[in-house]
C-alpha cells in the first residue's frame, strides 16, 4: 500500500493529465455523434425534397404530354370533307378566301354570309378533301390550260364564329372603293388583291380607239371572281398583273353605269 501511494504521489499530475485527455476525447465523440445525426437528418430531408421537386417535374411533363398528345390528335383529324369550311390563300395573288365545300350541282354566287360555296367535284374542292391546315395544293380551273394554281390551307373552322362574322358584317356595311383609268377595260391585280368581297372598283374608260369601249364600270370583288374568272386565272393576270380587253365583252355591258 505504501508503495502504491509512493508512485501516484509521484506521478499523480500524468494520471490527472491523462484523465483530462480521455474526458476531452469522450466529449468530442458525442458531439461528432450528434453533428453527424444531424447531418443525415439534414441530407434525409434534402433528397424528399429532391424527390419531390423530382416528382412534380414528372407530372408536369406528363400533363404536357397529354396535352400536347390531344392538340396533335386533334390537328392530325381536322381533315377537309364536304361541308367543311375553309380559309385558303392563293399564293400568285395573296388573296384570301372563307369557303365552304357542299354538294350542289350549280353554284356559281357568293351569298351574303361571306362565305363562298364550292362545288364538291370542283377542281379546288377535289384537290382540297383531306388536306389540313398548312397543306399547299394545286388545281387547274381547266383542264386544257397547263397552268396550275396554287392555295394555302391557312384555317379549317368547325362553324363560322362571333369573330369571323363580325368581320364579314363590318365588310358588308362599309365596302370600300378603288378608283382607276385606262384606255380600255382593265382588270389590275394590285387593286384588285387589296379589295375584300363587297368592295368596289371603278374602272374608267376613256379615250379608247373604239368610242362604244368607253365609259364607267362599277363592279364588286364577287362580281369579278364570279363574271370574269378567266381573267382571274389568265397568265396576263397572274405573270404580269394586268389583263386588258381590246374590246369590252358582253358580259361587261351590265356593269356600266
Amino acid at each position: 500500500m505504501d508503495k502504491i501511494l509512493e508512485i501516484y504521489n509521484e506521478y499523480h499530475f500524468l494520471v490527472l493529465i491523462f484523465v483530462i485527455i480521455f474526458f476531452v476525447i469522450y466529449i468530442n465523440s458525442i458531439q461528432k455523434k450528434e453533428n453527424i445525426t444531424i447531418l443525415q437528418n439534414e441530407v434525409t430531408k434534402t433528397n424528399a425534397t429532391v424527390e419531390q421537386k423530382e416528382n412534380i417535374k414528372v407530372d408536369i411533363n406528363e400533363a404536357e404530354n397529354e396535352n400536347l398528345k390531344d392538340l396533335s390528335n386533334e390537328i392530325v383529324d381536322t381533315k377537309i370533307d364536304i361541308e367543311s369550311y375553309v380559309k385558303i390563300k392563293y399564293l400568285l395573288t395573296n388573296e384570301e378566301l372563307l369557303i365552304q365545300i357542299v354538294n350542289k350541282s350549280s353554284i356559281n354566287q357568293r351569298d351574303n354570309d361571306g362565305i363562298k360555296y364550292i362545288n364538291l367535284n370542283s377542281p379546288l374542292a377535289l384537290a382540297l378533301i383531306n388536306k389540313t391546315i398548312g397543306d399547299i395544293v394545286k388545281f387547274k380551273i381547266d383542264n386544257s390550260k397547263e397552268n396550275y394554281l396554287y392555295v394555302e390551307v391557312l384555317d379549317i373552322p368547325n362553324s363560322i364564329n362571333e369573330n369571323i362574322n363580325e368581320e364579314i358584317n363590318e365588310e358588308l356595311t362599309n365596302p370600300r372603293e378603288f378608283r382607276y383609268t385606262s384606255t380600255r377595260l382593265s382588270f389590275r391585280r394590285n387593286y384588285i388583291e387589296q379589295m375584300s368581297y363587297n368592295d368596289i372598283l371603278f374602272i374608267e374608260v376613256v379615250g379608247a380607239q373604239n368610242p362604244n369601249n368607253n365609259g364607267v364600270f362599277r363592279l364588286t370583288k364577287e362580281d369579278i371572281n364570279n363574271t370574269f374568272a378567266n381573267v382571274i386565272n389568265s397568265v396576263a393576270y397572274q405573270r404580269d398583273g394586268n389583263y386588258n380587253y381590246p374590246n369590252n365583252p358582253p358580259q361587261a355591258n351590265k356593269f356600266r353605269i
